[in-house]
């Protein structure tokens, strides 16, 4: 099974965002994870502030990650993601869009690495409902080959 992990974002300026980037490398450090870390951004209050400071937060908190050795990425629902961040934030990130759908409808300016495609998914061993997923691009690869997230 590949790991990743995720931190769920409660900023709504860049300081904010680097300092929360800051306690996800205390939190995670030690561990090697063969996907990428991601920001989560899905605080109504953060979309509030418009799709630049949007765009800039997501930035920073990546930006952050990436300078201490990390292969990051955005996770956000398709729709957000569209309307509130910039074309350069959706070709520079990896991104992992949550679309409850049959198919991924994500068109925007980056590709899509990773699909959510439910938050009911039952796996037989797991009591209650998990998400569900579909990974595109080879991450594991990539990062063990590069030496990021602490390979």
């Amino acid at each position: 099974m590949h790991i990743g992990a995720y931190w769920y974002g409660y900023a709504t300026d860049v300081n904010g965002a680097k300092k929360e980037a800051q306690t996800f490398l205390k939190v995670i450090s030690g561990k090697q994870f063969d996907l990428p870390v991601y920001y989560d951004a899905e605080e109504s209050k953060l979309f509030r502030t418009g799709k630049a400071n949007v765009s800039a937060v997501v930035t920073a908190f990546i930006r952050e990650m990436e300078k201490n050795g990390y292969f990051a990425g955005l996770y956000m629902s398709r729709w957000y993601l569209m309307n509130y961040t910039t074309d350069e934030v959706q070709r520079s990130f990896a991104l992992w869009v949550a679309e409850y759908n049959s198919e991924c409808r994500y068109n925007g300016a980056g590709r899509t690495g990773i699909w959510q495609f439910s938050s009911k998914q039952r796996i037989p061993g797991i009591n209650g409902d998990t998400d569900g997923d579909v990974i595109y691009i080879d991450y594991p690869s990539v990062i063990k080959r590069k030496h990021f997230n602490g390979y």
